[in-house]
């Protein structure tokens, strides 16, 4: 099972989403639901950012309050008082994205659009190349939103809780600025007790789940399909610590054809 999580991607410096009201509202907008139905067959899962198995011993779920007030609810009516009350009527943002060569990238995209428009919020997609996707997104530059965000694979706490969130950290491409999250995310690279490094990882969870930094949406489970004289090469790991997207060059010197 996934679980890790590849949000709705903002940049967290612009104005345009700087008070929380606007980003609690997105999530409540997006059906993740909807979409993991739609989509995927209801072969995927609408995780947080953060890997849940550094906080949790069991998988959480938004049932039970695990992601806190936002994540996976949908609810368009708070999500439009909220938008009134930060006087965010007829906001308007771009979708700048790459659909990676799968219709789905766009379906993605076309199903957000009409999801934030049931709350009043105008999403204009802007389909990009791979490179000039990549060139933007990695050095953090992205303008406004992006439903083709992506984190940097990790397999430490410290890739998920300090990384992609701190300040001055390469690793956060939301451009989040929040001394709050800077202060628990350099105090768990330093806390030596693991009962209380995880109490400070859940303090994290939670904050970042309230402010809604990170908007989820769904990511699909992959499968891998071999011929059966495929042998020695074999796909998957915890974390993405072994995928085809990546790690060629470590399976070839194992692999070899029963033929």
């Amino acid at each position: 099972t996934n679980v890790r999580g590849n949000p709705f991607g903002l940049n967290l410096s612009n104005p345009k989403f700087a008070d929380e009201r606007v980003r609690q509202a997105i999530s409540l907008a997006i059906d993740t639901e909807f979409m993991e139905d739609v989509q995927y067959d209801g072969l995927a899962k609408s995780n947080a950012l953060q890997v849940w198995t550094f906080v949790f011993d069991d998988e959480p779920s938004a049932a039970a309050g695990d992601y806190g007030r936002w994540h996976g609810r949908h609810d368009i009516d708070e999500a439009k008082k909220l938008i009134a009350a930060a006087g965010a009527e007829g906001l308007e943002f771009e979708n700048f994205y790459h659909n990676y060569g799968s219709p789905t990238g766009d379906q993605r995209s076309d199903i957000v659009k009409e999801q934030l428009a049931a709350v009043g919020l105008t999403l204009n997609p802007r389909h990009v190349d791979y490179t000039e996707f990549n060139s933007t997104w990695v050095p953090g530059k992205l303008e406004e939103a992006s439903t083709s965000a992506w984190a940097t694979v990790g397999f430490d706490a410290d890739n998920y809780f300090y990384s992609v969130l701190h300040s001055q950290s390469s690793g956060n491409r939301w451009q989040l600025n929040d001394p709050q999250v800077d202060a628990l995310a350099e105090a768990q690279q330093v806390e030596l007790d693991p009962d209380a490094r995880r109490d400070i990882l859940r303090e994290i969870w939670d904050y970042v789940m309230d402010k809604a930094y990170h908007p989820p949406l769904p990511t699909q489970f992959s499968f891998e399909v071999y011929q059966p004289w495929v042998r020695g090469l074999r796909f998957g790991g915890v974390m993405y610590s072994n995928g085809s997207y990546y790690d060629w060059g470590h399976q070839m010197g194992t692999a070899w054809l029963d033929k």
